[in-house]
């Protein structure tokens, strides 16, 4: 979750979610973890690095915050 000042007022910005509204039997949650802001691109803005987890695999996410939203640009992972 990412908050930021758009017009003067506090937004917040999802990168990664997850729910589970109802109990089951059985369920792996992902587990999200920021890894670094950094410029990756050298356009003078920083993009946010982000890694998940699952008991079968795990992956990296980079983000670019346009305005009021995460557009995923860059992602790598593996698992089952």
């Amino acid at each position: 979750m990412l908050r930021k000042m758009i017009n003067g007022k506090v937004q917040t910005i999802m990168l990664d979610e997850e729910y589970h509204p109802k109990a089951e039997r059985f369920t792996a949650p992902n587990e999200y973890n920021l890894v670094a802001v950094l410029d990756l691109n050298g356009d003078g803005v920083m993009e946010i690095i982000n890694s998940g987890a699952y008991y079968e695999g795990n992956w990296k996410t980079v983000y670019s915050i346009k305005g009021n939203k995460a557009e995923d640009v860059l992602g790598c992972g593996c698992g089952a």
